[in-house]
């Protein structure tokens, strides 16, 4: 057991190494192709949270690609899957002095293998957690295990 090192001890070069080895096995990171005009700064953390829910279900199946948009009042992605699985996230929501999901014409939908799910109040539960990919893909997880998916 002396070859095993705590995480900590590996320098930038081994970890960018080991990285290397993962991604040989199939584990990469996740294509990110989602335009964030009106907040920018939040890229990084909407990356980390796609990155992070990958590594949670990897190998069983992982998300290889995020694209779409997320703007101040409408956010269109679609996730695809390494099952060949794709799912559409669409939301229309009011801003005001905060979040009014209650209005009558705020909606979000989850659409997967072209059914349709209304998960407007879930999603907008959830996004206090100051990530709207994070919260989709909990939506997500929730989805494929009630429906089997």
């Amino acid at each position: 057991m002396k070859h095993i090192k705590i995480y900590e001890e590996y320098s930038d070069d081994e970890l960018r190494g080991l990285m290397g080895d993962l991604s040989s096995v199939g584990h990469h990171k996740v294509q990110f192709d989602v335009d964030i005009p009106d907040y920018p700064e939040t890229e990084e953390t909407e990356i980390k949270r796609a990155e992070a829910w990958t590594s949670k279900v990897y190998p069983k199946v992982f998300l290889t690609k995020v694209e779409g948009t997320i703007g101040e009042e409408r956010i269109k992605l679609e996730f695809y899957f390494s099952n060949g699985k794709r799912a559409e996230f669409s939301s229309y929501y009011e801003i005001g002095p905060i979040l009014q999901s209650a209005a009558d014409r705020d909606y979000a939908y989850f659409t997967i293998n072209g059914r349709k799910y209304d998960v407007k109040e879930k999603f907008f539960g959830d996004l206090e957690s100051g990530s709207v990919i994070g919260s989709c893909l909990g939506i997500y997880d929730e989805i494929a295990a009630k429906e089997n998916l």
